[in-house]
Parts: structure tokens; C-alpha cells; sequence
């Protein structure tokens, strides 16, 4: 009885799933596809042990359902690259002025050119000029610290040019940051995002909202670094532009929980550009990690 449960749960969890609904709190579920697949494969296995086939076969249909809708992925491995580069690093800082300086220490020992931050905590100009001389080029979104907020941060080694802030609804409160930076004889436009997380049906429409600008923004050559609170297998992504690494084999959230955790930080870039390396980084004090890369155009 117990197996048949929870092949019937799994089985309802990965209906809604498959169903790539848009609808709050249904769309959650397509976040959690991989898990339910190889939870699929769990529950099978252990209803073959213990001889309930026919709980089995419900457990693998749904498997089979999952894995033959899943969406492709696009995405980017690195390849060796001569051409000028740009190191760039991606963080949400969880708005821990310690994580800010531990991520900056490894971004300078990493030798990153380009910080794209997110959940960027309070700091006044002496801090800068204490942990962060090398990188004198800010352009730093100035909105309230209350819930569900996020200042969205650039720091550059390099010159910022055309920047901009966007505040457009609803980005009123998670501003759209976006500069060109140089790299060899080409403008590299730079992007940093952090949508709202789907936690309520307006929400999830101001996330979705949020991902469709800044993908029509994108202006060749250019990257768009965030923490889109969606995974890439999401309804949402499903337009994005290629990621850079294998999201089936990296996690950026919730990975301190085995098994839990989702790649909701991603790098995305257009064609023009190339990638060299690329690395998730460690923890660093905030409850997501790093994304660090070397670009090439």
C-alpha cells in the first residue's frame, strides 16, 4: 500500500511537471524534473524488488513520460581560445557584506576583469576603497533593503561604457544592469539580472516578465549573467539564449541538501561569443555559489 502511494504521488508530481504549465503554484514542479526522474528510477527499482509490477510500470511510465518531453538544452562547454578575453564572475551575495568580501577575494585571485552582483549589501565608499581598489569601474542599483528586494551590481577592472539601469516594470526593485565593457578591439555588452522568485502568482509573472527583457535587450556581442530563480528546463527559459555549462551536472542553490539542489544562476551568451573556462565556484558565505568564465569574441 505504501508502494502504490507514493508511485501514485510521484506519478501526479510528474503530470504536473511534464505539463510545462505557466500557472502558479503548478509551475513549480518543472523546476524538480531530474529529481523526478531519478526518483522515478528509485521507486521502479525498489517496486521490481519487492515483485509489485504493475506499481512498477506506473512508476516507469512516468519516468518515460519525463524523460522524452524533457527540453533540450542548449548550452556550451569550453573550448582552448586565443582570441582577447574577459574574465567574468557572477554571484548573488545573499546581501552578507562577508560573502561580498570573500567573493571578491576569490574573484581576484581567479583573476576575474568583470563582478556581476546580485543581493548586493550595503557598503559606503571607504569599504570600496578598502576591499576593492582594484576594481574601480561601479555602477551599483540604489533600492530599498526591504523584502524581496535586490540590488543588482557591476564592479569592473575595466571601463564601464553605456551604462544603464533599468527600472521598468516590474524591475522597480531588481533593477536590470547593463554595460559595455572592452575586450580586445571589440564592446562586450554585459548584463545582470535577478528576477523575482515565483513564491506567489504575481510573482511568477514578474519573473517571467523580467526574463523576457533582458533576453530582447541582448545586443550581439553580449552575455547575461543572473540568478533567474528558474531552472533551465523551466517554461520560462525556454527562449534563452545558449548557457554556458552543463546545467544536468552543476547546481548553484540549495546544494548543501543532497540531491536537492537546482542550477538557478546561469551565464548565458549569444553566438559571437566564445568560452575558454569555465567553473562553478565554492562557498563563499551566501546560500548560492558562483559562476565565474573567461569569454572570448
Amino acid at each position: 500500500m505504501v508502494l502504490l502511494w507514493v508511485a501514485s504521488v510521484f506519478a501526479f508530481a510528474t503530470l504536473i511537471a511534464v505539463s510545462r504549465t505557466r500557472s502558479w503554484p503548478a509551475e513549480l514542479f518543472s523546476h524538480f524534473r531530474p529529481h523526478l526522474i531519478a526518483a522515478g528510477v528509485v521507486v521502479t527499482a525498489v517496486c521490481v524488488v519487492e515483485h509489485r509490477y504493475g506499481v512498477a510500470a506506473l512508476a516507469f511510465v512516468g519516468v518515460l513520460a519525463n524523460a522524452a518531453t524533457f527540453p533540450k538544452l542548449l548550452y556550451c562547454i569550453p573550448a582552448p581560445d586565443n582570441a582577447a578575453s574577459l574574465c567574468v564572475l557572477w554571484a548573488n551575495l545573499w546581501k552578507r557584506e562577508q560573502a561580498l568580501v570573500r567573493t571578491i577575494g576569490y574573484a581576484r585571485k581567479e583573476g576575474a576583469d568583470v563582478l556581476l552582483f546580485a543581493e548586493f549589501p550595503r557598503v559606503n565608499d571607504s569599504w570600496f576603497a578598502e576591499h576593492a581598489s582594484d576594481y574601480p569601474h561601479v555602477l551599483i542599483s540604489q533600492v530599498s533593503d526591504a523584502a524581496f528586494t535586490s540590488n543588482v551590481a557591476i564592479l569592473s577592472k575595466l571601463p564601464l561604457e553605456r551604462c544603464e539601469t533599468i527600472v521598468a516594470s516590474p524591475l522597480e526593485q531588481r533593477p536590470l544592469q547593463s554595460a559595455h565593457v572592452r575586450c580586445g578591439d571589440a564592446l562586450l555588452q554585459i548584463n545582470a539580472i535577478h528576477p523575482a522568485a515565483p513564491g506567489t502568482p504575481h510573482m511568477l509573472r514578474d519573473r517571467d516578465t523580467a526574463i523576457r527583457m533582458v533576453f530582447e535587450k541582448l545586443a550581439a556581442p553580449a552575455i547575461v549573467a543572473g540568478d533567474f530563480n528558474a531552472a533551465p528546463w523551466c517554461p520560462a527559459l525556454t527562449s534563452a539564449p545558449v548557457r554556458v555549462g552543463n546545467p544536468l551536472r552543476e547546481s548553484t542553490w540549495l546544494t548543501r541538501l543532497p540531491l536537492i539542489g537546482l542550477p538557478i544562476d546561469h551565464l548565458f551568451i549569444t553566438p559571437s561569443v566564445r568560452v575558454s573556462a569555465y567553473e562553478v565556484g565554492p562557498f563563499l558565505g551566501s546560500d548560492h555559489r558562483a559562476l565565474l568564465a573567461r569569454v572570448h569574441i
